[in-house]
């Protein structure tokens, strides 16, 4: 049985409360490399979303037919000093995109209502920077969505999100202690591992998820019923670690509920 009722929601930001399929951290790491001569398949991209920048960038560069167009452009590979010319610029990318063109998903304002209206705590890990986080921040507080703790993993200097510490951060903030009243909601599979690594009730969100492999708004309107019935069906496959898949939070409130007055078990 679970350990006490829900007392406690942590969410990813993009994908998850806002920018379907991840689209401006898609867009940022293109725009990123593609200013240096570098082409990189979007399989690539979309691989390790979920992780901080450094983390994510550090990986881009390992692979090898990265590492060999950086080499044959610049005569070496990358060094130190290029990658916090990297970070600093994709930071500055993702700003103006965050500023201008970063979308709330339909669901968030509804889910968070009744969270905040069942005493439950809301809070969010990102991958963005503090900076970027507080833009998104600031946009969610404009149309009446307020969290109750931010935690970017910039913040507490990890090289990756999967970390005790990212949630142990939302919690000091919360005022609670015990991982199994907290739930951790992720479109992505490094946000499943993080809560299932440290106890948490963990919640795969499908629908605007990276996974749906959606590179461009548009396309998303060009897809007919079956081909996006299809992309939601890979997208859940690849959350199935998680206690429980969903294609949006539209679908959270029933499963907290049965969670906190039925006491189901999860698995």
């Amino acid at each position: 049985m679970i350990g006490g009722k829900i007392r406690g929601c942590i969410f990813d930001l993009g994908g998850t409360i806002v920018d379907r399929y991840s689209i401006i951290s898609l867009l940022s790491f293109k725009q990123l490399f593609s200013e240096r001569g570098i082409s990189i398949d979007n399989n690539i991209l979309l691989k390790e979303m979920g992780m901080n920048q450094q983390y994510h960038i550090l990986s881009i560069l390992n692979k090898k037919m990265v590492a060999d167009q950086w080499r044959q452009k610049y005569e070496d590979y990358p060094d130190d000093i290029d990658i916090r010319f990297i970070i600093d610029e994709l930071n500055t990318i993702q700003s103006e995109y965050s500023s201008g063109m970063i979308d709330i998903l339909p669901e968030t304002r509804s889910c968070i209502d009744f969270l905040n209206f069942n005493y439950i705590k809301t809070g969010c890990i990102t991958g963005f920077n503090q900076d970027n986080m507080n833009i998104i921040k600031n946009k969610l507080e404009k149309k009446g969505i307020y969290l109750d703790s931010y935690v970017s993993s910039t913040c507490l200097n990890k090289p990756y999100i999967p970390d005790l510490k990212m949630i142990k951060k939302n919690m000091n903030n919360f005022k609670l202690d015990n991982p199994e009243q907290i739930m951790r909601v992720s479109n992505t599979v490094v946000g499943i591992m993080e809560g299932n690594r440290t106890g948490c009730i963990t919640v795969g969100a499908a629908r605007w998820s990276s996974n749906m492999k959606i590179t461009n708004i548009n396309d998303a309107y060009e897809y007919n019923i079956n081909e996006l019935s299809n992309q939601l069906k890979y997208s859940r496959n690849i959350l199935k670690e998680a206690d429980y898949v969903i294609d949006t939070l539209d679908e959270l409130p029933l499963i907290i509920d049965q969670i906190n007055y039925k006491q189901i078990k999860v698995k």
